[in-house]
């Protein structure tokens, strides 16, 4: 279960040395309109967001998902790449009557 506040969510993980209440955070989708980027629209946005973290939570690790647009922008914040690389399963929907997943079984 998460926790939201105004601006994003606190999801439990487990408790270590760095982050003793095990709270994650993570930003979603800055996005600014083409015609209004470069204006410092998404830092100021961004710098709210993680001053709400910073004391309104007990988070101490966030997470985000950046594109070649806004990499720059978030490495300003500290953001860097994490320690281990994060990998993704993407799971499709799921099999429907008569349907196999393709694997073959050697029974």
């Amino acid at each position: 279960m998460s926790q939201w506040g105004d601006s994003g969510p606190c999801n439990p993980h487990a408790p270590g040395p760095t982050n003793p209440s095990g709270l994650h955070g993570h930003v979603f989708n800055i996005c600014t309109d083409r015609r209004r980027r470069r204006l410092g629209l998404a830092r100021v946005c961004l710098d709210a967001l993680l001053g709400w973290y910073r004391t309104e939570t007990e988070v101490r690790t966030i997470d985000l998902n950046a594109t070649a647009y806004g990499i720059e922008l978030y490495q300003s914040f500290g953001f860097d790449a994490p320690r281990y690389p994060a990998l993704q399963l993407r799971l499709g929907p799921p099999l429907g009557r008569g349907f196999t997943s393709g694997q073959t079984s050697n029974r």
